[in-house]
């Protein structure tokens, strides 16, 4: 495959990834070996925090290099709060300067920057996408919901014969929104594994094309639901899942707006409860790691690593039970949404 002197640009971005799920920023009994070795053989950044920690804000500082009070869209778009509900197509944009710069642009994954409605909260809306943005590849509106909703991802397993099928393991495992489950089927059947499916496939095609290219693969985890094959959940079934620090902070005797994201069952649940859902986030990141994994192996077999800056990173973090058996993100600023993984290496 051809390379270029200037280098091409991969990006992964993962959603809702606290960092206890990765082993590179400390003691945690969650496996991401392909994540550690980026980060051995890179740059770890330690202190990386996110403009916002939720999911459209934080995406779109990345695309306009602007905060959020600052690009207009102040909360997950077309939900209240957010002034501008697609992504308005203009030169500043990362992918338009990246264009203009000679690179070409691919995009897998998750977008939420934008949907294919021509409304928004009932008045005329210009749908935004990425391949209105000037990205080559997929182009899934929305927020997705895990992605395993969308026709290209059905078709994808009604060529091969599967189906995406989750059973659970216990009853009560959707409380509080928080889902999470076994996905029957090989790993090749997951989300996970089409979206670096996608990704391999836009490295062969601009691989071979003499100009640089800027892919941004976007998972949609280990946001929940905690969907994977049971081979991940294994890793962690019989493992000592060690509780929070702060669990045992007073949360419902502090006032804040933390309030709003307590787990609805929190005050009748115990650790135990909380650390089997550890569980299944770990199982799902361990996942996401192998598909990373995936594509930085195929990136060294092609010749086309050694011209590359990978770059990983998250959106936002995940409370998952801290300060009291809080869920989710946003609303409040703590620690374990607002503090993010960063992970840069640099072809020498």
């Amino acid at each position: 495959m051809a390379t270029t002197q200037r280098p091409n640009i991969l990006l992964i971005l993962t959603d809702q990834h606290r960092l206890s799920a990765l082993g590179c920023y400390g003691e945690t009994p969650c496996q991401t070996p392909n994540l550690d070795r980026l980060a051995r053989e890179g740059v770890r950044f330690e202190t990386a925090y996110t403009s916002y920690p939720v999911c459209s804000p934080a995406r779109a500082t990345i695309m306009t290099g602007l905060y959020p009070h600052a690009n207009g869209v102040c909360s997950n778009v077309h939900d209240l709060g957010c002034s501008t509900n697609e992504l308005l197509d203009r030169p500043e944009l990362l992918s338009r300067r990246l264009q203009a710069s000679g690179y070409q642009c691919g995009y897998t994954g998750k977008w939420h920057l934008g949907t294919d409605s021509p409304t928004a909260f009932g008045q005329p809306s210009k749908p935004s996408l990425p391949r209105d943005v000037g990205f080559r590849g997929q182009n899934f509106p929305g927020h997705g919901d895990g992605g395993f909703r969308y026709p290209e991802y059905r078709q994808y397993l009604a060529e091969r014969g599967w189906q995406h099928k989750v059973y659970q393991l216990k009853e009560g495992d959707t409380a509080g929104g928080m889902r999470y489950g076994i996905l029957e089927g090989p790993v090749e059947a997951t989300v996970d594994y089409f979206l670096a499916e996608h990704t391999i496939g836009l490295i062969n095609e601009f691989g071979q094309a003499g100009s640089p290219f800027f892919i941004w693969h976007n998972f949609w985890g280990p946001h929940s639901p905690y969907y994977a094959p049971l081979e991940f959940y294994e890793l962690y079934k019989d493992v000592e899942i060690p509780e929070w620090p702060n669990y045992r902070w007073p949360a419902k005797a502090i006032g804040g707006p933390h309030q709003i994201m307590r787990h609805p069952w929190a005050d009748s649940m115990t650790w135990q409860d909380w650390a089997e859902i550890v569980r299944y986030y770990y199982a799902f990141t361990s996942l996401i790691d192998q598909q990373i994994g995936r594509i930085i192996a195929h990136l060294e077999r092609t010749g086309l690593k050694e011209n590359t800056i990978i770059i990983m990173t998250a959106d936002h973090g995940e409370t998952l039970g801290s300060h009291g058996g809080l869920r989710d993100k946003g609303w409040c600023h703590f620690e374990e949404i607002q503090r993010i993984p960063l992970i840069v290496w640099l072809p020498e």
